[in-house]
Order: structure tokens, then C-alpha cells, then sequence
């Protein structure tokens, strides 16, 4: 089937966490490389995990930048144009207090490892204003000080390597972190990326109904969540949007508060896999396909 150019796609999750959102991405991309289409991609909001992704602590070593692992596999497969500064704006790296230094306290351990606002370690954060992109990082010291002892020297080794040199911040930053200069910023990142492509994808974060404004501009929404994928038309997401959340803000409304409006065009069923970070999807083909007819 022939694409009809340009093709914008927002992938949400329907949980917060391991919905498939960039296994499904990474599917999508796969299928319309092989068909020849030439293709952005954004992860304009991520954060990862300094122990269960410490290899990704290792790469942004190597690149002097904060970078996650869904941005990480998502640049890499797609291979835009852009830097992946640009690609992915703002990366938060969280790492989980040590136990010792709460005295076993488990109950207060919990609650502290259920709070990102606690564990937010390194972030990075990249505005595009135009053709040109800044990029800024932080730590929030007093976070990475209640780290155990070995995560806390890499991190400081992280912090060293990093350019620009990160900031000392505290908790309130990243409390405000999303505050509108911040994200107008980063919505820069994801706009000038949706007009550079005849395809682009965007994951969004977490259960998030849209990372930035710009990110509701598509055509198709794909809704994923464990073995099951559901498409919907842009234009009526958006309105659904419109009536449960602040549009401008689309952070603060969850995906599942926007799809209780809004029946789905199609739903298709995605199956498990072993590596489904690295393997080509057999359903991505007719995935696509039932795509561009919802474009069409």
C-alpha cells in the first residue's frame, strides 16, 4: 500500500510501565524501512534505571550525553538525521536509595522507591529553538548521596563525563520539572523532528495521553498494552483529549482517561516474543497496513 506522505503516529501506553510501547515502535519502524519510507522518530520523555539499565549509564559515558535505552534502540534503528540530543530532549536517570542508610526501615525504603522524585539522579535536558538545539544537565546531589556506595561512584564518574557539565539542583526542580518553558523547549525538539520525514513515530511516557503538545499533530494513535494493540484516528483522540485534560498539557491526563471516549478503528492482536526489543514482529506488516488505512 503507498503512504500517503506525511504520516505522523503516536504510540501510548495503556500502563505505566511495560505496556510494549517501544517494542511496538521499534516494530513499526522495521516494517516501513523495509517498505522504503524514509523515517524520524521522537522519545521526547524518558527515564531509565541506573542498575537494571547500567549499560546505558556505560554508553552515555562514552557519549558525553544522558541516554536511555528505548532512546538508545530507537536512534539506532531509525538512524535519523538529527542528533539524539534532539531526539530524545529530556532523559531522567533514576537509582533507588540504599536500604542501609534508612536502617532497614523497608516500609520508608518502599515509598522512596516508588517516588521519582527520590530516585531522579542525572537529567538531561535539550531545547531546539529553530535549526539550533542547547543542552543542559543536572544532578540532584542529595539524591545520588543516599545511593549504595558503588552505584554513587559511577554515578559521580557519569556526572564527570558528561558536557556540558551537569548543575547541582535539588528536588523542587524536579518537582518542576514540566513546567511550561521547559517542555515549549522539548515540544521545539519533537516539532522539528514531524516535519523532516514522510513517516514518523513518537512513544510517549509512561501512561502519559501525549508527551508535548506537538505529539497530538497526528494521524494515527496506536494504543499498546500487553499482547493487545489498538489504532485510532488522530483527529478524534485529540477531541477526546480536549475533554478529559488540558491539551497543552497532555501529561496530566493518562491514556486510559482519553480512550474511554474514543472507540478504536482497529484492534490486532501481538503475540509474545522472546527479544522483542530485536526481533522484526510477523504482525508489523498487517500492523502498518491497517496504519495507513486509517490515514487514507
Amino acid at each position: 500500500m503507498k503512504v500517503e506522505v506525511p504520516l505522523k503516529i503516536l504510540v501510548v501506553g495503556l500502563l505505566r510501565y511495560d505496556s510494549g510501547k517501544t517494542s511496538t515502535v521499534l516494530s513499526i519502524i522495521r516494517e516501513a524501512k523495509n517498505r522504503g519510507f524514509d523515517i524520524g522518530v521522537s522519545k521526547p520523555i524518558s527515564g531509565f534505571d541506573a542498575w537494571s539499565q547500567f549499560k546505558y549509564v556505560l554508553k552515555s559515558m562514552e557519549l558525553g550525553v544522558l541516554v536511555g535505552e528505548d532512546l538508545t534502540l530507537l536512534y539506532g534503528e531509525a538512524s535519523p538525521n538529527e542528533p539524539v540530543e534532539v531526539v530524545g530532549p529530556l532523559v531522567m536517570l533514576l537509582a533507588p536509595p540504599d536500604p542501609e542508610a534508612y536502617s532497614w526501615r523497608l516500609s520508608t525504603y518502599t515509598a522512596l522507591t516508588s517516588s521519582t522524585v527520590d530516585q531522579v539522579t542525572v537529567i538531561r535536558v535539550t531545547k531546539c529553538s529553530e535549526e539550533k538545539h542547547y543542552t543542559s544537565h543536572y544532578m540532584v546531589e542529595e539524591n545520588i548521596a543516599h545511593t549504595p556506595s558503588a552505584m554513587k561512584d559511577m554515578l559521580y564518574k557519569l556526572v564527570g563525563m558528561l558536557k556540558p557539565k551537569p548543575e547541582n539542583v535539588g528536588k523542587s526542580f524536579v518537582e518542576e520539572l514540566f513546567r511550561e518553558d521547559t517542555i515549549s523547549g522539548i515540544d521545539e525538539c519533537v516539532r522539528n523532528v514531524m516535519m523532516n520525514y514522510d513517516l514518523v513515530v513518537v512513544e510517549s511516557y509512561n501512561d502519559a495521553a501525549a508527551p508535548t503538545l506537538s505529539s497530538t499533530n497526528v494521524d494515527v494513535v496506536v494504543a499498546v498494552g500487553p499482547g493487545k494493540i489498538a489504532l485510532y484516528n488522530g483527529e478524534r483522540y485529540r477531541r477526546a483529549l480536549s475533554l478529559v485534560g488540558e491539551i497543552r498539557n497532555p501529561l496530566a491526563t493518562t491514556t486510559s482517561e482519553v480512550l474511554s471516549l474514543v472507540k478504536p478503528a482497529k484492534t490486532i492482536n501481538a503475540k509474545p516474543v522472546v527479544d522483542p526489543k530485536h526481533a522484526r514482529e510477523p504482525w508489523a506488516e498487517g500492523l502498518l497496513d491497517e496504519i495507513l488505512r486509517i490515514k487514507h
